[in-house]
């Protein structure tokens, strides 16, 4: 079973920074990012301004869904390492 990331092991701003670098690094627009979890682009962009708390199971879903190390969410590894 692969690791999932837990709230404790996180510092928000990081993650809500991860995520938004990653959906770049993926060239999607919030809306065809959250698509691919099964979100909204509007809460999407809620979750990288930080205006909405991230729940443990986004970082889960974007992982499986869009294939990235977990590890990179949790400051282990480098994007570049992570896809």
């Amino acid at each position: 079973m692969a690791k999932e990331l837990k709230r404790s092991e996180y510092d928000m701003t990081e993650l809500a920074e991860k995520i938004r670098l990653f959906r770049e690094y993926l060239g999607l627009t919030s809306k065809a990012f959250g698509e691919g979890i099964g979100y909204s682009g509007s809460y999407i962009s809620q979750l990288e301004h930080e205006t909405r708390d991230i729940p443990e199971n986004i970082v889960n879903l974007i992982c499986n869904a869009y294939g990235v190390d977990v590890e990179y969410f949790a400051g282990n590894i480098s994007l570049e390492d992570a896809t």
